[in-house]
């Protein structure tokens, strides 16, 4: 999860939903 989360905000797409869905 830490990997894919990383990636995410590396990107910036939508890193916020991201942490929303892991929480």
């Amino acid at each position: 999860i830490d990997l894919c989360k990383k990636h995410f905000e590396e990107v910036g797409l939508g890193a916020d939903f991201v942490d929303q869905f892991i929480r």
